[in-house]
């Protein structure tokens, strides 16, 4: 498992995007490589994340879970296959990511493979209320093989990993 978390710089509303391509698909019964966009790490293991899932078979999958004390669920009605998507060796997935508001914090997300254009909509947006996530807090990402894979070690390449927090943004936006 590998993680970077900006542990200094806090937001609420965050806009995230990355760039992901792995050297290979994991193998073995059940594998995946998941890759999580952090938000609003409140505090130490209570955060959101905007999780895709890669599986052997190339499917990609994305769901938004919120952690409290370090244990997952998913949010209702944030789980599902990517449609028209396949991941590969070498191939490169966009992935984007809003959180935002405060009771209910609002959560969107998107993945589209790299060289298409961005879809219009997002694949889902769900909200959520739990009192421990109603914060600012900081971000990261991390990345995960799944215990299941039998050809550790894979390389899981992230490029162009932007965070914009919304309210410095409009802020900046009205003055100009």
């Amino acid at each position: 498992n590998a993680r970077k978390q900006m542990l200094s710089v806090s937001a609420q509303n965050l806009d995230m995007t990355a760039r992901v391509a792995l050297d290979k698909l994991p193998t073995g019964s059940n594998a995946s490589v998941t890759v999580s966009l952090i938000g609003r790490r409140a505090t130490a293991g209570n955060d959101y994340r905007a999780q895709t899932s890669i599986l052997s078979t190339g499917v990609v999958k994305v769901s938004i879970q919120r952690m409290i004390a370090g244990s997952g669920s998913t949010i209702s009605g944030s789980s599902m296959t990517v449609s028209g998507v396949t991941a590969s060796a070498g191939s490169v997935l966009r992935i984007r990511t809003q959180m935002t508001g405060v009771n209910p914090t609002s959560l969107s997300m998107k993945v589209w493979a790299d060289g298409s254009s961005e879809p219009s909509s997002w694949l889902f947006t769900v909200t959520d209320q739990t009192p421990a996530m109603q914060a600012t807090g900081p971000f990261g990402l991390r990345v995960s093989l799944s215990s299941s894979a039998t050809n550790a070690p894979l390389v899981a390449s992230i490029d162009d990993y932007l965070v914009i927090d919304l309210d410095v943004y409009k802020r900046q936006d009205r003055e100009c």
